[in-house]
């Protein structure tokens, strides 16, 4: 939804505001302004990551349940993959999205104990593994600043899955990265 005012920051783009960048402003305005709107972090609270990749795009939600009994989204994370990282293989596209969510959000995730949810089963076992190639060793040590624990979700169920698969604004990006 973005991709039209992401473009205008690129280099060697003229800045040039059409129609399409107007409607692309008009709906984001209108998406901040309308259910579900995030709510402020509560260190207090307990917190969840969603997270998930489709080959293109990583994606994640993170998300604290509040007094109301419901988790609520307090920030949302897409990220398309570079041309590299489209040809990792899914195990560790998926815990690429994991690390995407854990960088972007690491001010709220330090120092508490939080849930990873994620539709990839072997993440649930990814941590114990103990061959690890040169990729998959920095993402650990990467992860261990974390206090986390991983739940397996049927993709269907994923809101972090929707984000990770609108193809729209990646699969024709995929020659820019």
């Amino acid at each position: 939804m973005a991709r039209p005012l992401h473009d205008l920051t690129k280099k060697d783009v003229p800045w040039q505001w059409t129609l399409e960048q107007q409607k692309a402003f008009n709906s984001i305005k209108e998406m901040f302004c309308t259910e579900p709107i995030l709510k402020v972090y509560n260190p207090e609270l307990p917190t969840r990551v969603e997270c998930d990749a489709s080959g293109f795009a990583t994606g994640g939600i993170l998300s604290q349940k509040h007094k109301d009994g419901l988790w609520h989204p307090v920030a949302y994370h897409l990220q398309s993959m570079s041309k590299e990282e489209c040809n990792y293989k899914i195990y560790n596209q998926e815990m690429l999205g994991l690390i995407h969510s854990l960088e972007d959000w690491q001010h709220f995730l330090e120092g508490i104990t939080f849930e990873v949810i994620t539709n990839h089963k072997n993440m649930e076992w990814w941590t114990t593994m103990q061959d690890l190639n040169r990729q998959q060793a920095c993402w650990a040590l990467y992860l261990s600043r974390f206090d986390f624990k991983v739940t397996y979700r049927k993709g269907e169920s994923m809101q972090a899955d929707a984000l990770s698969r609108f193809t729209k604004d990646h699969v024709h990006n995929r020659e820019d990265n």
